[in-house]
């Protein structure tokens, strides 16, 4: 079995992270430049991408692509949440997140909630863990005065109105 080329690696590489999976023409093309008196066959390119050695670096290199990409999602996950995979775990399921959290001490319930609403795939569980951080966190509000009505008086006609008649008194008739 040869060994794989540098130019080789580098477009296996690349390929393992298209997610709609590579186009094996083309990295045939780019990896074996073809002269102009060769022609091209779709045996030749089937039987260099099932080559062991084509097939194996390209699931290898897929495989890695995987594990750092969920590496990179599990970082996020725990930045958002402030809990890791062992934390979750350690109670036997996400469902029990709250065994270690004093529900009496409000910041303590906020996190509780944030981390149920980011880590939970029960849509309807999810959604009512939400509905409680807005209520808790108060964005909305029913009343913006304070309970306080506002009201709003307009006269009859312009006649009655003091600062037309202010007006009226300042300048002088036009006649």
């Amino acid at each position: 079995m040869s060994q794989l080329s540098e130019l080789e690696k580098i477009a296996l590489s690349w390929a393992a992270t298209l997610e709609a999976g590579p186009d094996w023409w083309k990295l045939y093309e780019v990896t074996h430049p073809v002269r102009k008196s060769e022609i091209l066959t779709a045996g030749v390119v089937s039987a260099w991408k099932r080559s062991a050695r084509i097939a194996n670096y390209f699931e290898e290199q897929k495989r890695n692509f995987s594990a750092r990409v969920d590496a990179i999602r599990q970082e996020e996950r725990e930045r958002i949440t402030g809990a890791t995979e062992q934390e979750t775990s350690e109670t036997g399921n996400n469902n029990e997140i709250g065994a270690k959290f004093d529900f009496s001490d409000r910041g303590q319930l906020l996190q509780y909630l944030n981390r149920v609403a980011n880590t939970s795939k029960d849509e309807k569980r999810r959604f009512e863990a939400l509905k409680l951080l807005a209520d808790l966190q108060q964005f909305k509000k029913d009343d913006p005065n304070g309970g306080e009505i506002q009201r709003f008086y307009t006269p009859l006609a312009c006649q009655d109105c003091p600062l037309y008649l202010k007006q009226k008194e300042k300048t002088p008739a036009a006649v």
